[in-house]
């Protein structure tokens, strides 16, 4: 902590054209820090929120089984807490990219701004039908395919769509569940797995370069995410993007992109039997969702049109200009 502090201050001292300290991640942790160099340097300071910090790590003490000590976990959360709203008042920017952490954030302070970030339309696209086929021959068969890409962790909720696929199985038996991704939890979802007696059926791939995901994304019948909380998906503006029905939980940012039963299917947390219904509509009917996905695609390249760096650069600009760095010498200096 104190060391990343004083290599800061000094990187800082060393280079006088740094006018501007941010964290990349960790906005309680390294938006401490950064707050604490940007003052003591002189300099604004701009904090990022990516999640809600807070809620991972109360996760992150269940897992490794400290959560039955309740005050212990009270005294942790509530001093994440003081931190996060310390920062809130006295950072001179943020910037979120998810609704969810925008809503929270605005309530604290006005001096907040809400950049959605985006994807590349122009590799995640539908692909040609013929091209799709093949591909989907190549990987799955001829079976109906659901696709889950992200990290294995609680709070993607997959041990829902363990559930839900198995009795998808019971209506549609050749159907198979591709799972793309890493993280702790994936010891105990294949122990579900098998538990559900559904492995035959469920294919864990593992980490796929990102460059090879809009194969998969164009050869699945649809895609779920089944998180417990989520804010704005890269995933899911992939999935939509690339042409493929979505199915995705009603929670933070998934709201934003899907608009329920027009460009996609919001179910609620945790409620198997809608989860379902829905992937079994999908699949069984195609013709009739073939509308809602081509105004999936649509949104998404709406959300792409929007310039995120433009957004950064007024933002960035604004501080610059409040600390006396005028416009001219950033141009000059280019």
């Amino acid at each position: 902590f104190f060391t990343t502090i004083i290599l800061g201050i000094k990187i800082i001292k060393n280079r006088k054209e740094i006018r501007i300290v941010s964290n990349l991640g960790g906005h309680i942790y390294l938006g401490f820090i950064t707050y604490i160099i940007s003052r003591l340097t002189g300099r604004k300071h701009l904090l990022r929120i990516n999640d809600d910090t807070v809620l991972s790590t109360t996760l992150f003490l269940k897992k490794i089984g400290i959560l039955n000590y309740y005050i212990f976990i009270k005294i942790i959360s509530t001093l994440l807490r003081v931190i996060e709203r310390f920062l809130f008042k006295h950072t001179d920017w943020i910037i979120t990219h998810g609704p969810m952490d925008y809503e929270r954030v605005k309530i604290l302070t006005k001096k907040c701004s809400l950049i959605p970030l985006s994807i590349d339309i122009s590799k995640f696209k539908p692909f040609l039908r013929s091209k799709s086929i093949v591909l989907k021959e190549e990987i799955a068969g001829r079976n109906k395919v659901i696709l889950f890409i992200g990290r294995l962790t609680k709070i993607k909720g997959l041990d829902y769509l363990f559930y839900s696929f198995k009795k998808v199985l019971n209506k549609i038996p050749n159907c198979i569940l591709l799972i793309i991704g890493i993280g702790p939890e994936e010891l105990n979802y294949h122990k579900l797995m098998k538990k559900l007696n559904i492995e035959k059926n469920v294919n864990f791939l593992g980490y796929i370069n990102h460059d090879k995901l809009p194969e998969y994304y164009n050869i699945a019948d649809v895609y779920v995410l089944s998180s417990l909380r989520e804010e704005l998906s890269n995933t899911l503006m992939e999935a939509m993007a690339c042409g493929i029905p979505v199915v995705a939980t009603d929670v933070g940012g998934n709201s934003y992109l899907i608009e329920d039963g027009v460009n996609g299917f919001l179910v609620p947390i945790n409620d198997v039997n809608l989860l379902t219904k829905k992937i079994i509509y999908i699949i069984e009917n195609k013709v009739n969702v073939s509308s809602i996905t081509k105004k999936g695609v649509l949104k998404i390249r709406k959300i792409a049109e929007i310039d995120v760096s433009l957004k950064y650069e007024k933002v960035l600009f604004n501080l610059l200009s409040s600390s006396n760095y005028i416009h001219d010498e950033i141009i000059k200096n280019k």
